[in-house]
């Protein structure tokens, strides 16, 4: 089943700040975006796990609210190689943690994570 999960970020004076999901996220991202236009325009965003310590999902620099990307995962063999071309959606057990930083000033607004829950 499609869902999604709203995470609203204020950030701080010096443009800063960051959100934790609700719950775990048990399920496969189809896409992240930030639908909103009140961070500047050298924002950048992470979206990573929490468990793996910094597995990140999405990294920006200076993004242009609003955005909208479908994260993937470049698969690899058994040995670690890169398998040109073959890309997949990454795989969540975990709660995610969003952080911004270079927003511009005090501002609330939200980024969206729709994923396949398959809890």
């Amino acid at each position: 089943m499609i869902r999604y999960e709203k995470m609203t970020i204020t950030t701080s004076a010096l443009g800063a700040g960051t959100a934790t999901t609700s719950a775990p996220i048990i399920g496969e991202i189809i896409e992240v975006c930030a639908p909103g236009t009140v961070w500047s325009s050298t924002a950048d965003f992470a979206l990573v796990r929490d468990a793996d310590y910094g597995g990140t999902i999405l990294s920006l620099t200076d993004a242009q609210v609003p955005w909208q990307h479908f994260p993937r995962a470049q698969l690899v063999t058994s040995g670690t190689a890169a398998i040109t071309n073959s890309y997949d959606r990454f795989a969540s057990d975990d709660y995610l943690t969003l952080t911004v930083a270079g927003a511009g000033s005090v501002a609330t607004d939200s980024v969206y994570v729709i994923y396949d829950d398959l809890s």
